[in-house]
């Protein structure tokens, strides 16, 4: 595929520009049944709205039932690793048991073709480069190979031939250089020459720290499969979508715990400009809120915590101008569960959404709660009053303070008077203006006072 600086990029479809919530989808509404059965309602869906899009229906009949419901719905694919099969089943713990090693052979088109791996300058192929995978059988495949370029095509064919919405693609973040045209195993796509035109900063990790997979020809080949699977998307509908987690995460060994922990980075990388011109929409994962046990290297709580400061997530949700103007968006995932601070997850959502982010809200009782209202577009954009953030949208106002102090503030509401979403009290308006008092790091949500429901409490 020929790369072209002049075509301009694409503008987002307007329901992905305006979606508000990945969230959760009733089980009794995913089989055709009307209203929420007990079971729904003791799991918590009780109030919960149907969502922008879902994840994962895979079968023909859910998607369309969904889509009839106004429900996008997203499948998930890696354009990075691929599994090779293990040697054949042993007896011995760290081998596949024998329905394992058909499995990945059935799943894997590096079974039969080894060589599109990526290859070190040693002619070793590469073992996948995030920290949290550590299986040897996980390996790199060569986004600059005529074959990998076509398995990965068929493969997102399939699923859009099911109907589905979007494709989320894992692991957008670059990969290993590729040494397997020089060593003779296979030949590349892109060379050098090909990135004539291009600036370089456009083909490198923002802001530019060096590590093993910033190279830019494996970064413009990684690109132009992008376009490559976006065109085919489209071909099914000018609708349908292409987001990628493009979060990067450094990692650091325990030896304590033999786990990967992970730790705040001194730089935030964020994915070069180039894959933005093929995205609709990015992904911010671990956003805020996780497990102790991923940023501890002494423990093994799950108890959900908040990591990093304010700034840093705000850095993190960072569009280049151009793509955001044209809609571009990102996804806030926060990993966040049932042992979750109520007052952590609101300020997880406050935080998100003042940066016009789409809240992923998975579980019911944590993170999906907030799929209980719709805000409605912002209007304008983040403001500051004093150490209060807040934002505006159709239906409400956010307010977020970051400080370790309590702080005041007086917002501008367009109505006679809002509702508080968490204690679910009545506040007055008074001449346009709402007074707020916030506790230290604490972040609310006021809305439009007509009969607003009420954050679940625990």
């Amino acid at each position: 595929m020929k790369f072209n600086l002049s075509v301009p990029p694409h503008a987002v479809t307007p329901w992905l520009r305006d979606a508000e919530f990945i969230g959760p989808v009733p089980p009794s509404i995913l089989e055709g049944k009307k209203g929420l059965s007990q079971k729904d309602k003791d799991a918590g869906y009780e109030g919960v709205l149907l969502p922008d899009l879902v994840w994962g229906a895979g079968d023909r009949a859910s998607i369309r039932r969904l889509q009839k419901l106004g429900v996008r719905t997203i499948n998930y694919i890696s354009f990075s690793i691929r599994p090779i099969p293990p040697p054949a089943p042993r007896k011995h713990p760290n081998t596949a048991s024998e329905e394992e090693h058909r499995a990945m052979i059935r799943a894997s088109f590096l079974a039969k073709k080894p060589e599109l791996a990526i290859y070190d300058s040693r002619g070793v192929r590469q073992r996948c480069i995030f920290a949290d995978q550590n299986s040897p059988y996980r390996i790199e495949i060569c986004p600059n190979t005529r074959g990998v370029v076509g398995a990965l095509e068929e493969e997102v064919r399939r699923m859009m031939r099911s109907g589905v919405d979007a494709v989320f693609i894992d692991h957008v973040f670059g990969v290993s250089p590729c040494h397997g045209e020089r060593i003779g195993v296979h030949e590349h796509l892109y060379h050098q020459e090909d990135l004539r035109g291009v600036p370089e900063e456009h083909l490198r990790f923002a802001p530019g720290t060096d590590a093993p997979n910033d190279d830019p020809l494996s970064n413009f080949a990684y690109a132009m499969l992008l376009a490559r699977m976006h065109k085919v998307i489209r071909e099914y509908g000018d609708e349908k979508v292409l987001i990628g987690n493009t979060t990067f995460w450094p990692f650091k060994y325990s030896a304590k715990l033999k786990k990967y922990v992970l730790f705040s980075p001194v730089i935030h990388r964020r994915v070069p400009e180039l894959f933005w011109r093929y995205l609709d929409c990015g992904m911010v994962e671990s956003y805020l809120l996780v497990p102790r046990s991923f940023v501890s290297a002494d423990s093994n709580d799950p108890v959900t915590v908040r990591w990093q400061t304010c700034s840093d997530w705000e850095r993190e949700a960072d569009i280049p101008e151009r793509y955001r103007a044209l809609g571009r968006r990102l996804v806030a995932l926060p990993y966040a569960g049932q042992r979750s601070d109520l007052e952590d997850l609101f300020f997880a959502f406050v935080a998100a959404r003042l940066d016009n982010m789409i809240w992923m809200g998975s579980d019911p009782r944590a993170t999906g709660q907030f799929c209980k209202l719709r805000l409605g577009l912002p209007v304008g954009e983040k403001q500051r009053s004093g150490a209060i953030l807040y934002r505006s949208f159709e239906r409400g106002v956010l307010a977020l303070n970051p400080t370790d102090r309590p702080a005041a503030a007086s917002l501008p509401a367009a109505w006679p008077q809002v509702r508080d979403f968490l204690s679910g009290r009545p506040l007055p308006v008074e001449r346009g203006r709402l007074p707020v008092k916030l506790p230290a790091n604490a972040g609310r949500i006021f809305l439009d006072g007509d009969a607003s429901p009420t954050a679940s409490g625990r």
